[in-house]
Parts: C-alpha cells; sequence; structure tokens
C-alpha cells in the first residue's frame, strides 16, 4: 500500500531539524505556521522496528510540509537515477484519512505498511515507501519526492552536499540491523 500524490503545491526550502535522536526531520513551512496535520505514517510491512516514517500534511490540501524517519529502515535499497523534475512540495489524498472530515483534523492518521528501504549514493540518500519505479521527482531543495505513473508516492531522495546524512543513515542502519538481530536470537 502506498501513499496517493494530488497534487504539486509550490516549493518551500527544507529546514533540516535532525538531532542526536531524530537521524531525519526536514520541515517546509516558518516556525510557527499553522498547518492542522494529518499525518501519514509508513511502518516496514516486518513492522516499525524495521523502519517507520512519518510524513505531515496539510489537513486542508494534503501538502507534506515535514518528515520524520522515527526509526531508519533496517534494508539496504538503491538510489534512483535520473527522472523528469518539476518544482513543488507533493499533495497527499485526504480522502485516506479515516472518519468524517471535521474542522479539527488534529491528530488524523493515515498508516500503511509498506516495504522500507534507505539507499546512499555519495552525497544522495533515498528513502524508499514501497517498490516502485519513480516516473517524475517533485522538488523542493534539497528534497526531491519520487512520484510513479499512477500517482503514487514512491519515495523521497535528500542531496546532502557533506555526506553525512548519508553516514549516519548507514552507522544507524547498521546498528538497527544489529539490535534487531540480537532480539530475534541470532548473530550479525
Amino acid at each position: 500500500m502506498s501513499f496517493r500524490v494530488t497534487g504539486v503545491s509550490p516549493a518551500e526550502q527544507a529546514r533540516d531539524e535532525s538531532d542526536d535522536y531524530i537521524a531525519l526531520s526536514l520541515a517546509f513551512v516558518p516556525p510557527g505556521a499553522r498547518m492542522d496535520p494529518v499525518y501519514f505514517f509508513a511502518a516496514d510491512s516486518r513492522g516499525p522496528e524495521y523502519g517507520y516514517v512519518e510524513l505531515k500534511a496539510d489537513g486542508y490540501q494534503g501538502m507534506v510540509f515535514e518528515i520524520v524517519m522515527v526509526t531508519v529502515p533496517v534494508s539496504p535499497g538503491p538510489v534512483p537515477g535520473a527522472a523528469p523534475e518539476e518544482p513543488g512540495l507533493v499533495r497527499l489524498d485526504l480522502s485516506e484519512r479515516p472518519g468524517p472530515s471535521t474542522e479539527d483534523f488534529a491528530m488524523e492518521t493515515v498508516d500503511h505498511r509498506m516495504p522500507l528501504s534507505v539507499g546512499v549514493d555519495g552525497n544522495r540518500v533515498y528513502v524508499s515507501l514501497g517498490e516502485h519505479r519513480i516516473a517524475r521527482w517533485v522538488v523542493s531543495a534539497p528534497v526531491s519526492f519520487g512520484v510513479t505513473e499512477d500517482d503514487l508516492l514512491a519515495g523521497f531522495r535528500v542531496d546532502d552536499a557533506s555526506g553525512e546524512l548519508g553516514k549516519r543513515m548507514i552507522a544507524e542502519q547498521e546498528r538497527r540491523r544489529v539490535v534487531l538481530a540480537k532480539k530475534e536470537g541470532r548473530s550479525e
């Protein structure tokens, strides 16, 4: 299952809010802006301990305004190559949220399980939300959202000139693999 893209909003510069506890947190709106979020949660098919990503979208238009990688996916994956690009932020399908629409969208969530992976290629990090082929990139620097021919969100790519994000992702992936192997009673 994947999140459906319904349109594109104007591009916004991402603000990096990552820290020692959250490997990746990017916000696309000015601090203090009221967005009445709908939370789109993507947990790895095997469970959230194998990867968990949160996308916050505006509850009125569905525009993604924040990405938080709660748990770095343990599965390695490729970094997709070139595809046509357009500037903007993706808007997600709000019809998936549970219950009737109200003026108070607080804490409304859309939960999906899907295969998650992270790929690192030089100064690019790609987080795959399922197994999809990218038809186009929707770019709001330094983030590019991969969208399929059928308008599904395939994942997102972060351009990282310093290469530090990729190093953090690889280190955290390895740490998570070791923790999960111990939990499952295997050595890694």
